[in-house]
């Protein structure tokens, strides 16, 4: 409603109350170098999920989808915080936002794995002292395999070892 001055007064902006800020959400949990999990025996991980929000819509709930899937509720009364746990198969994509039943806030998108873990060691060829550099070739729909090198995992390349950069790995052809 407009005042006589011409003040607006009893309105909200873009669905918001309170101050009319955007929401915000932040993930919190898991951490990016904690989104690599090993599967259960139905090729499985389910993941807890945490986070932070500000400016919480009216009736806002927090929901997911995998894969541009049908959304899912994460949780249906959060706060200032939300929690929940999200299932998922291989390498999936996981949108996740704010929602009042009619607009869809501060969404984001992450990636969870549920991976078979792979454990190399002792081997001279490890440690990139074989013939030559192999190429990762993987077929259609196969997990990506990763390479813990030092503190950091990256997709599995060679030379696989951290002393050398000139020989390769057995790694390679058997994981691909």
């Amino acid at each position: 409603t407009s005042n006589q001055d011409g003040t607006l007064t009893g309105f909200t902006t873009g669905g918001l109350t309170g101050g009319g800020s955007a929401p915000t959400l932040t993930i919190t949990s898991p951490l990016e170098q904690e989104r690599y999990q090993q599967r259960d025996t139905n090729n499985q991980k389910t993941y807890a999920i945490a986070g932070d929000i500000t400016d919480l819509p009216s009736g806002g709930v927090v929901r997911y989808s995998i894969d541009g899937g049908a959304y899912q509720t994460l949780d249906a009364s959060p706060t200032t915080t939300f929690s929940g746990s999200i299932t998922v198969t291989s390498t999936q994509d996981v949108t996740i936002d704010i929602y009042d039943g009619a607009t869809s806030y501060a969404s984001q998108t992450i990636t969870l794995r549920a991976v078979a873990w792979i454990l190399g060691d002792g081997q001279s060829n490890m440690a990139s002292r074989g013939f030559n550099n192999q190429s990762l070739n993987l077929d259609a729909g196969a997990q990506t395999p990763l390479a813990l090198k030092e503190t950091t995992f990256s997709t599995a390349s060679d030379p696989m070892g951290i002393d050398s950069g000139a020989g390769g790995s057995w790694n390679i052809p058997y994981l691909s």
